[in-house]
């Protein structure tokens, strides 16, 4: 296949899907429909982007695999698993292909001052899917439980923290103190309670350096 064939070299394309991922403010995926050449095969753009792929320098995703493709709901999928997708995708110009950029493209590209005091969003810009877990022992909830700003429930299960609505009013809070996290899940981890919740629900969940790094498990 040649360059021209798909108007687009390697590296430009990389650096559009890196630089669509970081500034279209929720890390979404860049939708992938050329420039094309009218003639360029399905056979022709699988060789391309499987290259790509092999290459660890993006991650494709498909609307016949993926309930949104447009986000990064999940860890990406093994090298050979994403290439025999497109094998078995009808890959033409009404297929709906999607591309992120690798983490260890996003390694180089990110500069982590832009995300101070976002530790979470961060962990998205390098890459972490944003239904990824990350877990963090249960005392470091007894925060958002003390503070009377917040309303706190959880049982054996599920977990709620939400700002008060006297407070929300109020308007007194930090943009990122506002928000809510509802997605929390506890469960027994050798004789000690954990507590998992996505790294797309805190990112913005003041008090967030607080809780673990991106290679916190």
């Amino acid at each position: 296949m040649t360059k021209q064939k798909t108007k687009d070299s390697d590296s430009d394309l990389v650096r559009r899907v890196t630089r669509h991922y970081l500034e279209s403010g929720d890390f979404n995926g860049y939708r992938y429909g050329g420039p094309l050449d009218p003639n360029i095969s399905g056979r022709d753009l699988r060789r391309f982007l499987s290259a790509l792929i092999e290459a660890d320098e993006i991650a494709v995703r498909l609307n016949r695999f993926h309930l949104n493709p447009m986000i990064r709901r999940t860890p990406d999928a093994p090298k050979e698993r994403q290439i025999a997708m497109l094998s078995e995708a009808r890959l033409d110009h009404s297929a709906f292909i999607v591309l992120y950029p690798s983490p260890s493209v996003l390694k180089k590209a990110v500069k982590p001052k832009r995300y101070a005091g976002r530790p979470f969003s961060l962990m998205l810009a390098y890459g972490c899917a944003q239904l990824e877990y990350r877990s963090f022992d249960l005392s470091v909830l007894e925060i958002y439980r003390n503070d009377p700003r917040y309303h706190y429930e959880v049982d054996d299960m599920f977990g709620y923290i939400s700002v008060t609505d006297k407070f929300y009013k109020e308007n007194k809070m930090k943009p990122s103190g506002g928000c809510s996290l509802s997605q929390i899940l506890t469960r027994p981890n050798a004789g000690t309670s954990t507590n998992l919740a996505y790294a797309y629900a805190r990112r913005h969940l003041s008090g967030s350096s607080r809780l673990p790094s991106c290679d916190s498990r």
